[in-house]
Formats: structure tokens, sequence, C-alpha cells
């Protein structure tokens, strides 16, 4: 089972640095159910959304961005409900990583599945390995 961020798949559609190492992780999952919690799809387009307000993308490679990502092995986590424990984890990882709110629901999320983690986050990746998460990318190296 293999959790994955936003990160992954923006830089899988939108890359050309890193498109090939996204594209990867989401090949490694190909055996695995993809897990992501609710927000994913709006990180991810919230982020289609701005590069097409700015100019970098039309709404057809948006629509068709959106429609490539979906996927039959992709599951939506439905008990993220914000009333309810979940959130009150995804908060105290938030204040033990100094994650964002955010971050910290996919670092939830990978806990409580013990699943995998794909992302290309820095401060999500390096939370996740203190915390004994696997993490398949990590932060870009440094030149």
């Amino acid at each position: 089972m293999l959790v994955i961020d936003a990160s992954v798949v923006l830089e899988w559609l939108l890359s050309d640095a890193r498109a090939l190492e996204a594209e990867a992780i989401l090949v490694r999952a190909s055996s695995d159910e993809i897990w992501v919690p609710s927000l994913f799809w709006l990180e991810v387009g919230n982020v289609l959304r701005m590069r097409l307000r700015r100019g970098l993308i039309d709404e057809e490679f948006r629509d068709a961005s959106l429609a490539r990502v979906r996927t039959p092995r992709m599951r939506v986590d439905r008990s993220d409900d914000p009333s309810g424990q979940a959130l009150a984890r995804t908060v105290a990882l938030s204040d033990r990583f100094d994650l964002t709110v955010y971050d910290a629901t996919y670092l939830e999320l990978a806990l409580r599945f013990g699943a995998d983690l794909g992302s290309f986050d820095e401060a999500l990746c390096s939370a996740a390995a203190v915390a004994g998460v696997a993490v398949f990318g990590g932060p870009a190296a440094k030149p």
C-alpha cells in the first residue's frame, strides 16, 4: 500500500526534471493500491488552476491531466473527517514535526494504514522517516 502526496503527481504531470522519478514511484505502486486523503484532489486541482491562470497550461491540458491521474487503483480515504479522530492525530503530527496540517494529513494516513509514502516534500519526507514510514521520492538533490 502506498500513500502519495500531490507533489508526486504534479512532478509527473508538469516537471521535466523529476517526471521520470515520479513515474517510477507510480510504477512501483502499480501492484499496490494508491491511497490519498481527500485534500489531494484539491491540491492537484489548485496547482493546475494556478498554472492555467498564469497562462502556463490550457484548459485542455488541465482536464486531460485530471483524467490521467484518476486510476482504478487510487483510493480516497473518507475517514479523514475533520470532526473525527484523524484530525486530532493529524494536528499532533503537525505539531510534533512542524509540518503544515495539509502535509501531516499524508503522514497520518500512511501511519494509520501502515503504508509507504511517496513524496518530494523535504519536510514531509524527513518527518515520515523519523516516524518509521518508508519513503519513496524524497527532496531533490542540492547542486
